[in-house]
């Protein structure tokens, strides 16, 4: 009955029709309901266009890209992300066993955090190919805690972090994520290499050393300590490496992808082999060094084995919230002041970097193989991801590259196969568990280095040396401070001085200017905008150019002093206060000396932004005219009076030699204050 009184109260022509014409067919009426159908739908329209963006932001499709993927899925989509999902499943064990050694963690935090995550990615994900959880570059950031004795401390940046990322999500502040450089990210992704590799090297070696938490003081120990090498585990850390690389050589030539028709099928089929085992490199080198330590054992072949285990309940048992901290060194729990107190650089770094993490890879394989992401729906997916895991052993998550080019390669369908893969590993954990006593630490680093080593972007520092060097000085900032003091403020000091070079430029307005008929005219340009860096460098620019055009070098030549300033705004497109303020200076300070001081061509925000900010006040009104024909015919009329309106004031500032070299920029401030009461 709804539809009908809606339909009757809206179109009343309908209504009359009823009435009027009861003997007319069937037809007609169905014409008349289409019609008015039509007319609500455009009606309902146009009301939903009229809703605010908060209503669109909320729209469920929207926010659950699952429901797109789940509505087109087909059998094709599924197998695909099947198989994605167990390869991917099979490379994620190893390597989250691997970063437990870095982080100094249990294993099952790392793996916690790629189980959870892509569970929630799999519902609120927008990437086909990303796949999200444990990096090596968070797990080097989690190992201060751990040195602490504060495992807890994953826990609770992982949920600090998680409610970081839902906020610029809902607030849509990713565009903020802009500020840090590319350079400053490949820098950070070096540098924490770098300290990876350093660190793995003595396991590698086999050395037994207490070593510093600094990596230039680790290295210099791992020199120190060189002759006490275990040559078993050198043994088998190097055969370990040389099978990753070789692999890795072979995923990089992609030899059984070529098409050769007269191949046999035995030839085939182990160019097949070659394939997939180059996308499981690490679960074949892992196998290997459990299957000879179980036949031979670790203890005849002397090789040093992983200490830690692993627990095969790792969803089921009950942890406490992460907002409780337990130090284990003074065995009570932490305030919330003692934690954000403790927490150090990890309270910007940890969110900082998951994030940018999260923008760079997604984009990447977002561009590679051609599909949009959802830059506000990515920060919000992780922010849940890493709010669920929190609840669990887990530290920050964030995208894996490796793990995602696997998924690629794959050629996975939907983010769905998460799912597949999070089911996997947990399979693989149940049933795998008690192998990893069988590990030796050798293969083990192995497997890190091989994993990180070609992070290490040696094209970008090789390219900034030659075309930028301010690029080039940023990148050996991060390395440099990740090596003697910590990631975390080698990544703090990298945004920094990126920016830093940023605002050097604006500090110096770097103006061109050009004299004409002997001196009488001056035309001033611009190269960029102004803003306040460059305010005090700008009054003095004016100032010093009025010295010099006055000298008594110039006079002695006979050329005259300036008659009229040009200043040509087109270049500038933006200006703050502290910038008009010092033009507004400079103005007064050549007018009070007899020459005209004139603006050209501005854009029209910097010329509403001058009358706006002048208002009534004539002393600091500027003139401002469309071009410079305009500014010319303005200063022949002018200067047929003897005197300038401001002749009063040049006799209280005379242009005596010397007079301007001995004002600074506090006097013309002082002297714009005298001016404008």
């Amino acid at each position: 009955m709804e539809p009908t009184t809606s339909m009757s109260i809206n179109f009343p022509e309908a209504q009359n029709l009823e009435h009027n014409s009861k003997s007319e067919s069937h037809g007609s009426g169905l014409h008349q309901s289409e019609r008015a159908i039509s007319s609500d739908q455009s009606s309902l329209s146009s009301i939903r266009s009229m809703l605010p963006s908060n209503f669109q932001f909320l729209s469920p499709k929207k926010r659950l890209p699952i429901i797109n993927n789940v509505m087109d899925y087909s059998l094709n989509k599924f197998s695909r992300d099947l198989v994605a999902g167990l390869t991917v499943a099979l490379t994620t064990v190893p390597y989250c066993i691997a970063l437990s050694s870095i982080s100094g963690l249990d294993p099952e935090y790392p793996l916690g955090a790629s189980i959870i995550g892509n569970i929630v990615y799999a519902f609120l994900g927008t990437a086909k190919d990303l796949n999200i959880g444990s990096t090596a570059a968070v797990a080097l950031l989690m190992k201060i805690y751990t040195v602490m004795g504060c495992p807890d401390y994953a826990r609770f940046l992982t949920f600090y972090t998680g409610v970081i990322e839902i906020l610029f999500g809902v607030l849509q502040m990713s565009s903020l994520v802009n500020y840090v450089s590319p350079t400053v990210l490949s820098a950070f992704i070096s540098a924490t290499s770098l300290t990876i590799i350093i660190s793995q090297t003595k396991h590698f070696l086999g050395l037994t050393f207490d070593c510093s938490d600094r990596s230039i003081v680790k290295l210099f120990q791992i020199f120190k300590y060189i002759d006490s090498i275990n040559w078993s585990d050198f043994s088998m850390g190097l055969f370990s490496l040389i099978i990753l690389f070789a692999l890795r050589f072979l995923a990089t030539r992609k030899i059984w992808q070529q098409k050769n028709y007269d191949a046999s099928f035995f030839r085939i089929f182990g160019l097949k082999v070659l394939g997939i085992s180059s996308l499981m490199s690490n679960v074949i080198v892992l196998a290997i060094g459990i299957l000879i330590v179980y036949v031979f054992g670790g203890e005849i072949l002397n090789l040093t084995l992983v200490k830690s285990g692993l627990d095969s309940q790792i969803l089921t048992k009950k942890q406490p919230l992460p907002f409780f901290v337990k130090d284990e060194i003074k065995n009570k729990t932490l305030s919330f002041d003692e934690m954000f107190h403790s927490s150090q650089f990890g309270l910007v770094t940890v969110p900082l970097l998951a994030m940018l993490f999260t923008i760079a890879v997604a984009k990447s394989f977002g561009r590679k193989n051609e599909y949009r992401i959802d830059v506000t729906q990515e920060f919000l997916a992780f922010g849940v991801a890493n709010v669920a895991a929190s609840f669990f052993k887990s530290f920050p998550i964030a995208a894996s590259i490796s793990r995602t080019a696997v998924n690629s390669h794959c050629n996975v369908a939907t983010p769905l196969s998460g799912l597949f893969s999070s089911a996997f590993v947990v399979l693989i954990v149940m049933f795998a568990s008690t192998s990893l006593k069988y590990i030796p630490e050798s293969c083990l680093s192995a497997v890190i280095i091989a994993s990180v080593i070609f992070s290490i972007d040696v094209q970008t520092v090789k390219r900034t040396l030659r075309v930028q060097k301010h690029d080039f000085a940023v990148i050996l900032i991060t390395i440099l401070a990740a090596l003697i003091f910590s990631p975390e403020l080698a990544l703090l000091l990298g945004i920094f001085s990126s920016l830093a070079f940023v605002l050097i430029p604006m500090s110096k307005p770097n103006p061109e200017i050009e004299e004409f008929r002997n001196g009488r005219l001056l035309i001033v340009r611009f190269d960029h905008g102004l803003n306040f860096p460059a305010a005090e460098a700008l009054l003095d620019y004016f100032v010093e150019k009025w010295d010099y055009y006055n000298s008594d070098e110039r006079f002695s030549a006979g050329k005259p002093s300036p008659k009229l300033c040009v200043v040509d705004l087109h270049n500038i497109c933006q200006m703050d206060y502290s910038v008009f303020h010092g033009l507004a200076t400079a103005k007064e300070y050549y007018e009070s000396r007899g020459t005209f001081f004139y603006f050209i061509r501005a854009k029209p925000n910097v010329k509403k932004f001058f009358e706006s900010i002048s208002g009534d006040n004539l002393l600091l009104r500027l003139r401002v005219f469309e071009s410079f024909e305009a500014a010319v015919d303005c200063y022949r009329k002018e200067k047929k009076s003897s005197t300038t309106k401001y002749a009063s004031m040049s006799l209280k500032f005379s242009p005596g030699p010397g007079t301007a070299a001995l004002m600074d920029s506090h006097e013309m401030a002082s002297l714009c204050g005298s001016l404008y009461p």
